[in-house]
């Protein structure tokens, strides 16, 4: 699981100018998690298949799941997927290894130095977008 912390103060000032009701709030919250999220989702699969030599296509589904779990306005809990990928999808030979490989480290440090900069960077003007899109309706 990472925690991920947004700035509070702009997001709270956001939904006061738009005169946002809590409700329109955590919907513009799910929507902007759900835009950010299928993007870092990409990146990360794309910059691990560097480092491992993995088809991106067996990454993407499997490197994060955003299970989404919102504290308040300014916290958004992400659930890290599953980390070890079949060894067909490696290139591994079957009769060299059978089962999976673990490719936790790469995972990790990819999501640390890459993904959650990122994310963290292009989630509150996301927020803001959905938002206005949400009021003009």
């Amino acid at each position: 699981m990472i925690e991920v912390s947004f700035d509070k103060k702009a997001m709270a000032d956001i939904a006061r100018d738009l005169e946002a009701t809590p409700r329109e709030i955590k919907r513009a919250m799910h929507l902007a998690l759900n835009e950010v999220g299928r993007q870092m989702k990409s990146l990360a699969a794309k910059e691990v298949a560097k480092d491992t030599g993995v088809k991106r296509s067996a990454l993407k589904p499997r490197i994060l799941s955003f299970k989404r779990q919102v504290d308040g306005i300014d916290q958004v809990k992400l659930w890290t997927g599953v980390y070890r990928i079949p060894a067909r999808k490696v290139g591994v030979k079957k009769s060299s290894v059978r089962g999976k490989v673990d490719i936790s480290p790469y995972v990790l440090a990819v999501l640390s130095s890459d993904v959650i900069p990122l994310f963290e960077s292009r989630f509150i003007p996301a927020f803001e977008r959905k938002l206005r899109w949400l009021k003009s309706k």
